[in-house]
């Protein structure tokens, strides 16, 4: 158990994309968010956008959002430690596939409850 989270993981023996969607609002109601992975690309960001706009609860792409979370956070702290704002400074990413992608609207809003 981590941060009173108790994740499991659901195995199901199927790679057909609708039938994916459909197993998972099947049992959406048992869970307050979701965790995508191990789905190969593009097909897992077509699964992953189509249950966000039909489910209710959070869907969450590890290598996605995941990278993504902990990229932005490594470039907040980084802008700490130089005392500068990211106002202040270009951002550059070099590689930015799905598993390396940091949400561009991430970086453009504004930063100040980071600081």
């Amino acid at each position: 158990m981590f941060s009173g989270i108790n994740p499991f993981p659901l195995c199901i023996a199927t790679q057909d994309k609708e039938e994916i969607i459909k197993f998972v609002k099947s049992i959406q109601r048992v869970f307050g968010a979701l965790n995508i992975e191990n789905i190969e690309s593009p097909k897992v960001l077509e699964i992953v956008e189509r249950l966000q706009q039909e489910l209710s609860i959070l869907v969450f792409h590890d290598y996605q959002h995941g990278t993504s979370v902990v990229a932005l956070a490594t470039l907040l702290n980084a802008l700490r430690i130089v005392d500068k704002k990211i106002e202040e400074i270009k951002v550059v990413i070099a590689g930015a596939r799905n598993k390396t992608a940091m949400n561009r609207s991430w970086i453009e809003k504004d930063d100040t409850h980071y600081n």
